[in-house]
C-alpha cells in the first residue's frame, strides 16, 4: 500500500443571500486543500485516496513497537550468546582446574608421606629415648629386688613404685602407637574436604547458568507472543482501512 504525508489547510468563505420571503440568511462554506511534496506525490490523477489523521495513525505505535521489540531480541540474543561463551569457558576452566587438582592431589600426597615419614621417624626417636628409660626401670626392679632380700619393711611401697612406672612406659608407648594412627587421618580428611568443595562449587555454577538459561528462554518465547499479537492487530486494522476504503468509495 502506497503512502505519503501532506500537510491539510482549511479555507472558508461566508456570503449572504436573500430569500423569496425576504429573509437573509448567511451561508458559510468550507474547503480542504491537501499539499503534498513533490518527492511525495506517488498518485495519479483523479485517483481516489484514503486519508487519515497522522495525530491517529496507528502505523505510527506499530512501528515503534516492532523497533523496541527488535531491539529486545537483539539484546536477548546477545545476552543468550554471552552465557554460551560462558558455559564453554567454565567447561574450559573445570578441565584445567581438574589437571591442576590432579597434580595438587599429587603434591599433597607426597607432601603427606614425607611429612608422615617425618612424623614416625621422630616418634621411633622418642621411643628409642623410651628404651634406656625400660632398661633403667628393668635396673631398678632388679635392684629393688635386691633391696626386697635386705628390708623387710619398704617392700610393699618399692613394689608399687616400681609397677607404677612400667605402667607409664606402657602407656607412653599406647600414645606413641596412636599418635602414629592418627597422623593419617588428617591427611586423608583435607583430600576428602577439598574434593567436595570443588565437586559443590561446580554444581553451584552448572545450576546458576541453567537458571539464566531458562530465564533468557522464557523472556525469549515471551517477545515472540508480543510480536506475533501485533502483526495480527497490524493486519486486522489493515483490513479495516480497506472495509472503510471501500466504503468510502460506494457511498461516493
Amino acid at each position: 500500500m502506497k503512502q505519503s504525508k501532506g500537510v491539510v489547510k482549511k479555507y472558508s468563505r461566508e456570503y449572504t443571500r436573500t430569500l423569496k420571503s425576504g429573509k437573509k440568511k448567511k451561508y458559510k462554506t468550507e474547503q480542504v486543500q491537501i499539499t503534498i511534496p513533490k518527492q511525495d506525490n506517488v498518485f495519479e490523477n483523479n485517483e481516489d485516496v484514503l486519508i487519515l489523521p497522522y495525530s491517529e495513525n496507528p502505523f505510527e505505535e506499530y512501528e515503534k513497537t516492532l523497533s523496541d521489540l527488535k531491539t529486545k531480541y537483539e539484546t536477548l540474543m546477545d545476552e543468550n550468546n554471552q552465557l554460551k561463551e560462558k558455559v564453554a569457558s567454565y567447561e574450559t576452566r573445570s578441565s584445567l582446574d581438574n589437571l591442576e587438582s590432579n597434580g595438587s592431589i599429587s603434591n599433597l600426597e607426597s607432601n603427606s608421606q614425607s611429612e608422615a615419614e617425618s612424623r614416625l621417624s621422630s616418634m621411633n626417636l622418642e621411643e628409642s629415648n623410651l628404651n634406656p628409660l625400660s632398661d633403667d626401670s628393668i635396673s631398678n626392679n632388679s635392684q629393688i629386688d635386691t633391696d626386697k632380700k635386705d628390708l623387710n619393711n619398704p617392700e610393699k611401697s618399692i613394689g608399687d613404685k616400681a609397677d607404677k612406672s612400667l605402667d607409664n612406659l606402657k602407656s607412653i608407648g599406647d600414645s606413641v602407637n596412636k599418635d602414629s594412627d592418627d597422623l593419617e587421618k588428617p591427611v586423608e580428611n583435607k583430600l576428602i574436604s577439598e574434593e567436595s568443595f570443588r565437586n559443590d562449587y561446580k554444581d553451584d555454577i552448572i545450576y546458576n547458568l541453567q537458571e539464566e538459561y531458562i530465564d533468557l528462554t522464557k523472556r525469549y518465547e515471551e517477545l515472540q507472543k508480543e510480536l506475533s499479537l501485533l502483526k495480527n492487530d497490524q493486519l486486522s486494522n489493515e483490513y479495516l482501512i480497506r472495509r472503510l476504503k471501500k466504503f468510502i468509495l460506494n457511498l461516493e
